[in-house]
């Protein structure tokens, strides 16, 4: 019965779901040929790996679902395991514990952080694995930022009757009282996007349109605005300054590497963005045993990638990222048009100073001695890096 079902695979593109006697999916993988992954999943002696050895002595029945390219068959791939969370496959865990920063598609949007995602058109930033750090970035929002904390429903109607009054934020300029059309859609949306590019780390760029703006109302003798703008943009550069400086040239870029200890992996990235970091996630994968190193490297660049808002230019990864992390990088690249690196020889300080380090961390052992502290900035700047050929 099953050499028969075999025979029915489509040589193409798409994905597969290799499921128990009770219907439970065990595994769901990818093929650029779906007949010929599958015949190789199923023959005698097929799987080297006592893992794959014991997901076969469970299997009885699979699914397949063809798609048009292969980087289709990724994207899905990512998506099914993120759901089903199978066994035998990489999982990222307890990823649905993670917090995000949210902004809610409203009229007048709120700004909150949440562990919880609804499908209303919502925009979601994050994951973020350390949850200091995303308490520090919403108490900036609040401070810089004047937008409504509160849960009421405003739009054009509920202006019109005059059903709500400002409140105390608005008196000590914390909101810009929308509620009682006090302020445009339009520029409270416009306020909303400079969120936006402080929350993805975009400060010169929303500096540089902070002073256009002030200057514009300046002209305009709205010198109040403008002076709200101003103190704006003297937060945002305090902020700034606390963050460490890694690139002169202000690129965008994340530093991505894993370390294992016995079963345990930890996927540590750091965000690199205008130059400076901005942030740092890192997360625990299970199911790992047995698998090579840069399979799990793989696995974990999809599910990254799935799962974050923002995909760089850039991609820098450990030197084991050449062996066979192009399925990530690729399923990235589809996502954000980033191109991914190596560092060169000279260059490794970026992960052998702080990345590296985090992920030994992470995992509850002391960072090796080996390892030089060398900083961020002497990692970059210093010649074009290798690309690792996706």
């Amino acid at each position: 019965m099953m050499e028969e079902k075999l025979k029915s695979v489509p040589k193409k593109p798409g994905v597969y779901l290799i499921k128990d006697k009770k219907g439970k999916i065990l595994y769901v993988g990818k093929a650029k040929v779906l007949k010929d992954r599958l015949r190789a999943h199923f023959r005698p002696g097929g799987g080297e790996r006592r893992k794959h050895r014991l997901m076969m002595a469970q299997a009885e029945d699979f699914e397949t679902i063809v798609t048009d390219s292969e980087v289709e068959a990724l994207i899905l791939e990512a998506n099914f395991v993120k759901e089903h969370r199978p066994r035998y496959n990489v999982n990222l865990k307890d990823d649905k514990s993670y917090p995000y920063i949210r902004v809610t598609n409203e009229n007048y949007p709120r700004v909150f952080v949440t562990r919880k995602i609804v499908r209303d058109g919502s925009r979601y930033f994050g994951p973020y694995t350390d949850v200091g750090s995303v308490r520090q970035l919403m108490a900036a929002i609040r401070r810089i930022f004047p937008v409504r904390t509160c849960r009421l429903r405003i739009d054009g109607g509920t202006i019109r009757e005059k059903k709500h009054k400002i409140c105390l934020s608005y008196h000590i300029g914390r909101c810009q009282g929308p509620c009682e059309g006090l302020v445009s859609q339009e520029d409270y949306r416009w306020t909303v996007d400079q969120i936006v590019a402080f929350i993805q780390g975009k400060n010169k760029q929303l500096v540089g349109d902070l002073e256009d703006r002030m200057n514009h109302l300046a002209k305009q003798q709205k010198f109040e605005e403008a002076a709200r703008l101003r103190d704006e943009i003297r937060y945002i550069s305090t902020f700034q300054s606390k963050q460490k400086v890694v690139d002169e040239l202000s690129a965008d870029r994340d530093l991505i590497t894993v370390a294992t200890e016995g079963e345990d992996v930890c996927g540590v990235v750091f965000n690199v963005r205008d130059g400076k970091i901005t942030n740092r996630h890192h997360f625990y994968l299970g199911g790992v045993e047995g698998i090579p190193e840069d399979q799990v490297l793989t696995s974990f660049l999809k599910q990254y990638y799935l799962r974050t808002d923002y995909v760089p230019a850039e991609i820098y990864l450990t030197e084991l990222g050449r062996v066979s992390g192009s399925e990530g990088l690729a399923f990235s690249e589809e996502r954000g048009k980033g191109r991914s690196y190596c560092p060169k020889k000279g260059q490794e300080g970026a992960f052998d100073g702080d990345v590296h380090p985090e992920c030994e961390t992470a995992l509850g052992r002391t960072p090796s001695s080996e390892i030089p502290s060398c900083g961020l900035g002497s990692s970059f700047g210093q010649g074009a890096p290798e690309r690792s050929e996706a």
